[in-house]
């Protein structure tokens, strides 16, 4: 982990020191009972930080998740909106709901960062940019560093993934953005080898979701990726 991301890092866990690299839960799931009855299994496999998915937004609503932050007041939390536009006004909710980071899509404009940004430096909350889908990864990670975003998510996502392993170049583009910049990098990753990789290329956040949240012996699947990231981190 490099100065930058640490400090980053550490201040989004509220001071405490945490073994690196954070190990992120995508609670991906579409209703809040089973979102909040998955991320308590997420917490006792040894997950960092808990995200709130995408589609538990979109099915349930950010003005109804306030009953997931009041049942992890310590946790560390983070929104996955997919924000493309009209981002001060997720910041500032997120903030109201006890969430310390935002997720704003790379391909946003620069003029809906610098809205996020505005709004997180009044309420403390962090603005990350998502490079999902972005034509060129890099050079829109570049932008995004001189725009003083505070994190970076490299993202292959669910129907990429499905249509071609092969055409996954997270780790590549992982490898250019830590020669480019300290600041906190993320990578989603869909098993434990692929996460192992993606430490020993500089990663500070690995994002994990399906086939990590439901199903016979998830829990003991999910901590055995915990420890074996974290272990990775320590070799």
């Amino acid at each position: 982990m490099t100065e930058g991301s640490e400090g980053m890092i550490e201040s989004v866990n509220g001071g405490r020191q945490v073994d690196a690299p954070m190990v992120q839960l995508c609670v991906d799931l579409r209703t809040l009972p089973d979102a909040i009855e998955v991320a308590q299994m997420g917490l006792r496999a040894g997950v960092d930080w808990l995200e709130l998915g995408t589609p538990l937004i979109s099915w349930v609503g950010l003005n109804s998740l306030a009953a997931f932050g009041a049942a992890f007041p310590d946790g560390v939390k983070f929104v996955d909106a997919k924000v493309m536009d009209a981002s001060a006004p997720y910041v500032k909710t997120a903030g109201e709901l006890g969430m310390q980071m935002v997720c704003l899509c790379a391909s946003a404009s620069d003029a809906t960062f610098r809205a996020a940004l505005a709004a997180g430096k009044e309420n403390g909350v962090k603005v990350v940019g998502d490079l999902y889908a972005v034509a060129d990864p890099v050079r829109r990670a570049e932008e995004l560093i001189d725009l003083d975003v505070d994190a970076i998510y490299l993202h292959y996502g669910y129907d990429q993934l499905n249509e071609s392993v092969s055409g996954n170049q997270t780790l590549e583009h992982l490898t250019r953005l830590r020669k480019l910049t300290e600041l906190p990098l993320g990578i989603v990753t869909a098993d434990t080898e692929f996460a192992e990789r993606a430490v020993a290329e500089g990663a500070d956040i690995l994002l994990v979701s399906h086939p990590y949240l439901v199903g016979d012996g998830v829990e003991e699947k999910l901590a055995d990726y915990v420890t074996r990231v974290k272990s990775a981190a320590r070799s």
